[in-house]
């Protein structure tokens, strides 16, 4: 038992540093576990595996995992775990875009996380935000935010950038340019000695937003750009579309068509590459612009037309989980 958790720890420790170690020291642990019959280590082990998969981009088989693993800590009464796997299926559902299955999930870790799992609770909390800024519910983001903050405060918790970030984010939905910047700046402050590049990526991202906000284009091209690196460097797929589309955009506005064209293609093979509408519906939008700019109107209403069809069905794929949520509440 106490190999197992130790090789649970280092793939912990290596999924983002060196998967390939990592990787390797999970799969011992499970078949470890499975032979000794430590169900605990079993348990864990599928849910590390998940978590390995959701880094590859492999969301269906993550979901399977994380799906086997709850069962199991269920089976075992571990409410750590089970408040884990509850989190771990909310924040995939939501970068899947089932943002009300997303919430309904993250929820359910809030009521085990505070008594069973405390020092999870923040980072928990921080991802029910952080669905509430894809909602558009960017006051409900803030107002969580700034709980987070004054619980880590309290609590003497480190990782202070995370709820800064996400609240840089929350004010850049609301157009608030200048708190933006302020709170994205200030998580780059506790990043400055870490190794924490997803999140580096993801501030500068917002600083990026808020410069290109303010008009100031040259300086946003600049912090895209770093972020970009740093959320290729890292993995970090689903932002690598998202800064290719915003780069573009704003090559587009200073009227480079060709960067703009380029920065676009590799934003919509990201997107396409791991199932993303959102992504998609993002940059057939301003492929629509570009085109338009070019007075080259059939190619602008055929991608805008692409971009209004993939909004719909993103509209009626939540409305159909809505209504699942529905028949669950009204069965139960």
């Amino acid at each position: 038992m106490e190999k197992v958790d130790g090789l649970l720890e280092i793939a912990r420790q290596k999924i983002y540093t060196d998967s390939v170690k990592g990787k390797e020291a999970l799969d011992e642990a499970y078949e470890l576990s499975k032979a000794e019959g430590y169900k605990k280590g079993e348990a864990w082990s599928l849910l590390r595996l998940g978590s390995y998969a959701l880094k590859e981009g492999q969301r269906y088989k993550a979901i399977d995992l994380f799906d086997d693993a709850l069962k199991l800590f269920e089976k075992i009464e571990d409410k750590q775990g089970i408040s884990r796997a509850y989190f771990s299926l909310g924040t995939i559902a939501g970068m899947m875009g089932n943002f009300g299955e997303s919430l309904k999930y993250l929820y359910k870790s809030k009521d085990l996380s505070y008594d069973y799992d405390k020092k999870y609770y923040s980072k928990l909390m921080n991802n029910i935000a952080e669905t509430y800024i894809y909602l558009e519910d960017y006051t409900m983001a803030i107002k969580i935010c700034q709980h987070v903050v004054d619980f880590m405060s309290e609590e003497k918790i480190h990782r202070m950038f995370v709820p800064y970030v996400t609240l840089g984010l929350a004010y850049q939905g609301l157009g608030y340019h200048e708190d933006a910047l302020q709170s994205a700046e200030k998580a780059l402050l506790f990043l400055e000695d870490s190794q924490e590049d997803m999140f580096k990526s993801v501030a500068n991202m917002v600083i990026g937003g808020a410069y290109k906000g303010l008009k100031q284009y040259d300086e946003a091209l600049i912090i895209y750009n770093r972020a970009l690196k740093q959320a290729i460097d890292f993995g970090d797929y689903q932002n690598v579309s998202k800064l290719n589309a915003f780069i573009g955009e704003i090559y587009f506005i200073k009227k480079e068509y060709d960067y703009a064209f380029r920065h676009l293609q590799e934003a919509m093979v990201v997107a396409l590459k791991h199932h993303s509408k959102r992504d998609e519906s993002i940059v057939y939008k301003l492929y629509a612009d570009v085109y338009e700019s070019l007075e080259n109107y059939k190619k602008a209403f055929t991608y805008l037309k692409k971009g209004a069809e993939l909004e719909h069905e993103i509209l009626k794929d939540r409305i159909k989980q809505q209504n699942r949520e529905l028949v669950d509440y009204d069965q139960s």
